[in-house]
């Protein structure tokens, strides 16, 4: 993540609005992709995106966003959202994670990863990102706090070369 998005990030938490009026913002911007061209479009003038923004937004965040837009910042928005999530989860004690895999867990694998992870990590619970990967073969990787876990094909497949090749 970019030193941008962090501090944006860092700021949006300090000001401590409910996680739904974040989740609700990103919703509004994700469902329009003109809105989306309009607020990073460095030609528009930012009263004019100050006015679509107090017309679509929360008001909770619109400061937040004209923030952005009056520093042309805006294409770090879904960044900034990762990293407020992240550093959010750090204070509760959430590992974020990454799962990728070949073919998806079933609810009782993703149990079995998530308690391997709380122990390891010492952490109450894990905020697990889900990602297909299919030239994984099968299996899957996981990484949490720069480990990597690598139980895919791929993964064994690549080690066993190592191993002969050693010999």
């Amino acid at each position: 993540m970019t030193q941008t998005a962090i501090k944006y990030a860092r700021a949006l938490w300090e000001v401590n609005i409910p996680d739904e009026t974040i989740d609700q913002m990103m919703e509004q911007y994700h469902q329009t992709p003109e809105l989306q061209q309009v607020l990073e479009n460095p030609v528009i003038h930012a009263e004019q995106k100050y006015a679509v923004i107090d017309r679509i937004f929360p008001k909770q965040v619109q400061g937040f966003l004209k923030v952005l837009c009056k520093y042309g910042d805006m294409e770090y928005l879904e960044e900034t959202i990762r990293a407020y999530k992240a550093y959010e989860n750090q204070h509760k004690h959430v590992l974020n994670a990454e799962l990728r895999y070949e073919t998806p867990a079933d609810d009782e694998q993703l149990a079995g990863i998530k308690a391997f992870l709380c122990k390891q990590y010492h952490v109450q619970d894990v905020d697990l990102c889900m990602m297909e990967d299919a030239s994984l073969i099968g299996g899957f990787v996981l990484l949490a706090n720069g480990q990597e876990y690598d139980w895919s094909l791929k993964g064994r497949i690549l080690k066993m070369k190592e191993k002969l090749i050693r010999r």
